[in-house]
Formats: C-alpha cells, structure tokens, sequence
C-alpha cells in the first residue's frame, strides 16, 4: 500500500507483542485466576502484567488507520467490500481452525465453548454475542479471543453515523 504509515506498523507490532506475552506469562495466573495454569507459576506476573494494555493501544492504532482508508477511499461501499474481503475469509478460516482443533484435541472440554456448533456461526457473524441476547439467541464466542473483532465492528458503526451525519 502506497500510504502506509511504518511507524504504525512497528507499534502495532510492539502491542501485538505485549499482549502475547502477557497471555504466555500472566493471563493465567494469580491475581487473575485462582490457580496458576503455567508450569512456571506467577514468577514472571509481575513483568508482563500490563501487557493487556497492548489491546487498547493496538485498537487505537486501528482506529486511526481505519479512519485514514475510510477519508481516502474513494467510495464507502468499496472501503465495506474490501474490510470484508480481508475480515471473511480469515475469520472463516480460524473458526474452522478452532472447531476442528478443539473437537480433534480438547477432549476434556477445557475449552467447552469452542466444542459447540451454535458457537461456531455466531462467530461468522462478527457481532458480539451479547448483542443476540435481547433476540433471546445464546451463544458464545468460539474462543475467547473472538471478542476483539467485535469493537472493530462498533467503530465502523461509529465511523458511519459520523460520516452519515448532517453537515
């Protein structure tokens, strides 16, 4: 892409980063769970236990750039044709993923969610299940890192009302 900003992408990278280890390191330790799930315990709690924050930093860096394609595109139909060429098939593809790799290996069920065919179509959706509960449809997301598609989702819904509003 001819205007992209570098510098963003290296931050972007930065955030990505931190939350992985965050996940690797502290996610599934004491003081956010009962138990230590890490062969490691919390020793390394304290380092990476702000690396959730790499999420927000990484959604503010979408925002901005997502606005940035929204005012250079040259219609919105083809900035909503193009985020769903690129979203789609990804989120099709890792939801097979996941569907297949939880029912293939997850034999306990630790991942009870994921094991479930309801699940599995609401994340194709790209709507935060909570949204369905006023419709009285129950599902969850397939896996627990489905929800993050879902404030990308709420800042185009933002992003039209502003674009949409009168002048």
């Amino acid at each position: 892409m001819k205007n992209r900003i570098q510098i963003l992408d290296g931050f972007r990278a930065l955030s990505i980063i931190s939350v992985l280890l965050f996940h690797f390191f502290s996610r599934w330790t004491p003081p956010l769970t009962s138990v230590s799930y890490y062969p490691y315990g919390s020793q390394y709690y304290r380092w990476f236990q702000y690396g959730g924050v790499g999420v927000q930093f990484f959604f503010m860096i979408s925002g901005f750039v997502i606005y940035f394609t929204l005012e250079t595109t040259d219609a919105f139909k083809t900035f909503w044709i193009k985020r769903f060429i690129r979203l789609f098939p990804a989120m099709v593809f890792a939801s097979i993923l996941t569907f297949a790799v939880c029912a293939v290996f997850d034999r306990g069920f630790l991942f009870d969610q994921s094991h479930s065919i309801r699940n599995f179509l609401g994340s194709l959706t790209f709507i935060s299940p909570a949204a369905f509960q006023y419709l009285h449809v129950n599902f969850s997301y397939l896996n627990g890192s489905y929800w993050s598609l879902w404030p990308e989702v709420e800042f185009y819904l933002f992003s039209i009302s502003f674009l949409l509003r009168p002048v």
